[in-house]
Parts: structure tokens; sequence; C-alpha cells
């Protein structure tokens, strides 16, 4: 939970060190980069946070304003998880191990991102009160979600992307049909429409007053074969990455299938499982939860580029780990189904969470360090290579 990752980060993030990427920060001039990237939010908090920084030693306020963001959203996905049946211990755990995620390593050590936790965290607030203003016919707190998804959109999209995380952590905590599941869906799609022209225009306005221009990455998709060419490289890339949870290696594609494929054949299998019904029904869920995972990465989906990096793929991983340990417990209730030990297949899943948690913890560590030692080796900043596979 959000203590856990204190205990694991803060003493990485306290350490006098700085990437590559982080050396623009010190240099007033380069926050019009966020603005040309439509990210005038995010320029603001840089300059807000680092305007008065002027060495690599002030960056660690940066990280540590980072950190914290990361513990209290692991607190809001542990409180989340008991709020959808998960026992306190599994749920704990859980959370644990979220922050142990790759996609979360960056904050201890790439101070550039220190706003990044923050925004998700918004995002999936914003989502989680639009669905619920929705049902309840609530216009006000409607027009709150709005305005924050707006702001998550400003700061940085690919982290606004996971307002999608609540929804699809509640799909497989709480299956309720697939119809139902495509409402739910449907509902937060409108949310993400709603708030996304809105962040365009509002960003072009920004440009425009800063006399700024629009960055070449500031593009959608708008021919056939830059479809095609996303489509290949995400059924290639994300979901086989997100299937290998703690491992940060870029494999190459027999290796990646070889190790991906086994993991994700448990999850299928354990969510149908889960689900109730026909087996339509659980075929159609599952579909549902797999778009809902899938449209974490639709701010970098509608993009030409394709990027395979960490930082795009949080919510998917977040997810898709999520799923897996639900369906570890599913597996081993039909493996040890007719026998007394049925009870204990949650007990099971979390003597396997606390090994992944302890692994996990020295994988972290050994990650950000690593990227420290070449540094020091090579006497330059260190690239931001624990994002990037591929």
């Amino acid at each position: 939970m959000g203590l856990f990752s204190l205990v694991v980060y803060v003493p990485l993030a306290v350490r006098r060190s700085a990437w590559s990427d982080d050396f623009p920060l010190v240099v007033k001039d380069s926050m019009n980069k966020a603005v040309s990237d439509g990210r005038p939010v995010l320029a603001f908090l840089n300059r807000l946070v680092l305007g008065s920084i002027d060495s690599i030693g002030g960056l660690v306020v940066a990280r540590l304003i980072g950190v914290v963001g990361l513990a209290v959203l692991l607190g809001y996905l542990t409180r989340l998880l008991l709020g959808l049946g998960w026992s306190p211990f599994l749920a704990s755990l859980t959370g644990c191990s979220m922050g142990l995620l790759p996609p979360f390593h960056v904050y201890a050590g790439w101070a550039s991102v220190f706003t990044f936790p923050w925004v998700m965290l918004l995002g999936a607030a914003s989502g989680q009160l639009w669905l619920r203003s929705l049902v309840n016919r609530q216009r006000h707190w409607a027009a709150m979600a709005l305005l924050g998804m707006t702001t998550a959109l400003l700061a940085y999209p690919p982290a606004a992307m996971f307002c999608w995380v609540p929804l699809g952590l509640r799909l497989i905590s709480t299956p309720n049909g697939p119809r139902a599941s495509v409402v739910e869906s449907c509902r937060m799609g409108l949310l993400v429409l709603a708030a996304g022209p809105i962040s365009l225009v509002l960003a072009r306005v920004s440009m425009a007053i800063l006399g700024v221009e629009p960055d070449g990455r500031f593009q959608f998709i708008g021919s056939v074969p830059e479809l095609a060419d996303k489509i290949r490289w995400f059924a290639s890339r994300p979901p086989a990455i997100a299937a290998r949870p703690f491992v940060i290696s870029s494999p190459s594609d027999v290796a990646g299938l070889l190790t991906a494929a086994p993991v994700l054949l448990v999850v299928v299998a354990g969510l149908l499982l889960r689900y109730k019904g026909p087996v339509q029904d659980r075929v159609a869920s599952l579909a549902v939860f797999a778009g809902v995972a899938m449209m974490t990465m639709f701010s970098h989906l509608i993009t030409p580029e394709n990027q395979t990096e960490y930082r795009y793929m949080a919510g998917l991983i977040v997810l898709t780990w999520a799923a897996l340990v639900l369906a570890c417990r599913e597996v081993f209730g039909l493996a040890l189904a007719g026998r007394r030990a049925l009870g204990h297949r949650e007990t099971v899943v979390a003597l396997a969470l606390l090994g992944v948690i302890g692994a996990g913890t020295l994988l972290a560590r050994q990650n950000i360090e690593h990227r420290m030692r070449a540094r020091s080796r090579s006497g330059s900043p260190s690239r931001s290579c624990p994002t990037r596979l591929g």
C-alpha cells in the first residue's frame, strides 16, 4: 500500500541523481515544450515546483512529490479493492504488489514525471465520480468529473487514461453481466469523448496565448495505413508486456510469446470461471473487460507513434495484474474442488503474493540503482531506460 511504497522508494528518491530527461527541467524556457505538446497544466506544475531549481540536488523535491503521489494512488486503489469485496489481507497485498510494477519504478529516479501519479489519481477519481453521478443523475457532480478529466488530459493524457482502471477492477471483481458492463463502458467513453475535444481546444488556446507552435507529436491517426500499423503494433507488443508484469527486459517476439502466452491463458481461464451465466455471456464479459483494459492506452492508440514505454501502459499493466490475481484464485479453487482445502485458496494466493512482493522489491530497487550506477560509470546522466522497452 502507500506506506509500503514509501519505505521502498523514498531512500532512492532522496539520493542526489538525475536522468538525462531531467536536465531540461532546470532550463526555464523548456517549460514551453509541455505547452507545445498540448499539456499546459503540466507546464504550469513544472514551473511551480521546478521553477527555482538550478542544480541536480533540487530535483529530490520533485521525486519525493512523485513518490508521495504514488503512495496516495496505491492507497486509493487498495481502498477501491476493499469496496469491491476483496478481503482486507488480499487487497492490501495486491495494493503493495501493484506499487512494485515497473511503470511505478520511475518515480524514485525520474524527476520529470513527478506529476504522473497525481494525474492518474485525478483521472481515476474523475471516472468514478462520472459514473456515479450519471447513475444518480447528479449534474453538478458530473460537471466536476468533466472538469477533473479535462484537467488531467491537459496535464498528461496517457496518465489521465487511468480513469478506466476503477471500471476495469469493478468488471472483474463484481461482474454484472455483459449488458451492464457495456453500458458502464459506454458511459466512461462518453466522459473521454466529452473531455477530449475540450482539452484540445484549451491546449490550442494556451499555445496561441504563449506564442508556441504545436509539436509534431500533437497529431492523430489520419489514414488507413497508420491505423493498420497501430493495430499490428498493439496486437504484438503491449498485451505481451502486460502479461510479463515484473519482467523488465525487452524480449524477442518468440521469447515474449512463450513467456506471456501462459499468463494470458491463466487470466482468460480464471476470468471465464469467475463470470457467471452461459458461455457466450462469459466470453462477452471477458471481451468487454479486454476492451476497457485496451482503452487505458487510448491516448496513445490514436496517435501515429508506436512507442513501447511503461508510462503509456500503467493502466493496462495494473488491470492485467489484478486480473491475474483473481484468475489464480479461481484456478486454485477449481484445482481444490471437492476437498476441504477449498476455503484456503485465498491463503495460497496470499502466500504467492508475499513471494512476489519480496522479489518485486528487490527487482525495483535493483532497476533504479542500476540506472544510477550507469550514470556514475559514464559520468553523464542516464537515459530514462526503465520506462522503455523494445
